[in-house]
């Protein structure tokens, strides 16, 4: 057995990975409650409340620490005035998959696809994201402790920064 100073992450299967990139620590949390605040569809503030379960602990590539979940959420867009009109809003929810790969034990990083619909106080047509919209994007979540973590998107639908709470 090769035998190094740099310390030997055990995978999220429980397995040592030859690779070295994309390493990382077993993540025994399945699910992740999380809040954040940022711009909705580049226009306006929002923020969105999330859930993602851990489908797939092992994910899809050996020796690549990485895992698969699908995430949903629910959230709501403060657009201002719009053509005239004051206090427009909007309700969206979204489903999506993720796929994490954990770098290291701090730095898991993520990409996003799936499909989400926003309901506005006026006409969808009116403003940005109305009606059917892609879940597309990337991002990080930064391990403060086990349980808890920062999180960073940089999608379609939202850019902004929160806090996850893994269990």
């Amino acid at each position: 057995k090769k035998t190094s100073a740099t310390p030997i992450y055990k995978s999220v299967d429980q397995t040592e990975s030859a690779n070295e990139n994309f390493k990382g620590v077993s993540r025994k949390n399945e699910h992740e409650l999380g809040a954040a605040l940022g711009l909705n569809y580049f226009n306006s503030f929002g923020f969105q409340g999330r859930y993602a379960y851990r489908l797939m602990p092992e994910g899809f590539i050996e020796e690549v620490n990485e895992a698969f979940l699908i995430e949903g959420g629910l959230g709501m867009t403060l657009y201002g005035t719009v053509k005239g009109k004051s206090g427009v809003t909007g309700f969206h929810f979204f489903a999506a998959g993720r796929w994490d790969f954990m770098m290291d034990p701090t730095w898991t990083f993520f990409g996003t696809v799936g499909l989400g619909y926003n309901a506005t106080s006026i006409d969808t047509g009116d403003v940005k994201g109305g009606g059917l919209f892609p879940v597309v994007g990337v991002g990080a979540l930064y391990t403060i402790d086990n349980d808890w973590a920062v999180r960073g998107d940089f999608s379609y639908h939202f850019l902004g920064v929160g806090i996850a709470y893994r269990s």
